[in-house]
């Protein structure tokens, strides 16, 4: 691999830092009050500077969700990694709360994922998207393949994995994000009690054993250990 210049180091280090500003502004005043000035004003450059570094607004919008989707990806390689001997069922349910875990991790990247997938209407154009859609169908696709294995171990039916992987996600993400509704009704909404639940029913509806999605539900993480692998996903991506 050819040794970067300073040149071009010095390059990457201001990019990395116009992305964090971005991923700070959008934090603060949502993605349509993002603006460039503002951008430019936080990382003390003229907004015709940016513009050497990205060709639009969008393109700085896409900078910072794949920033944030290549950390979660890493991070869930590194998490399914170390579970890799644990048997399948708890590797689904290892991968899911590992992503639960993002909230408290990483909040700040965490809220901002959600920001972007939780608009309801397209944030950028069909290029753009792309940039950020392999790297949200990688994150997917782990949880997909342990779900295909998992089926051809005959411990859950057939069925389609990618399919069952989005509804796993996006419900595990739901709840992550009702959790601000415990305080309302501590019953109805005790984080826990819900998504032990959720992963339960999930794993009995695809076609579990009982007992074996008990167990797989009641594998436990540890909040350090999973601390440590984002430490690590971070760094490989400055290093990136």
């Amino acid at each position: 691999m050819p040794v970067p210049t300073p040149r071009q180091t010095r390059r990457a280090r201001r990019l990395r830092d116009i992305t964090g500003a971005a991923r700070d502004l959008v934090v603060e005043d949502g993605i349509e009050g993002f603006s460039v000035q503002k951008l430019a004003g936080r990382v003390d450059l003229t907004a015709g500077a940016l513009y050497r570094y990205f060709e639009s607004r969008d393109q700085m919008l896409v900078a910072v969700q794949v920033e944030v989707l290549s950390v979660f990806d890493r991070y869930l390689e590194l998490v399914l990694q170390a579970a890799a001997t644990s048997p399948i069922l708890e590797q689904i349910i290892v991968a899911l709360r590992a992503y639960v875990a993002l909230a408290e991790l990483q909040p700040q990247r965490f809220e901002l994922n959600a920001r972007f997938i939780g608009s309801m209407r397209p944030i950028f154009d069909a290029p753009a998207m792309e940039q950020t859609a392999g790297r949200t169908l990688a994150m997917l696709g782990r949880l997909s393949d342990l779900v295909a294995r998992a089926q051809r171990e005959g411990q859950l039916r057939e069925g389609p994995a990618q399919h069952r992987a989005a509804l796993a996600w996006s419900s595990v993400h739901g709840l992550v994000e009702r959790r601000k509704l415990e305080r309302l009704a501590p019953d109805a909404f005790a984080p826990e009690a819900l998504m032990n639940e959720l992963l339960l029913t999930l794993l009995v509806g695809w076609g579990a054993s009982l007992k074996a999605a008990q167990n797989a539900v009641g594998k436990e993480l540890s909040i350090d250990e999973l601390r440590a692998a984002m430490t690590v996903a971070e760094a490989q991506d400055e290093v990136d």
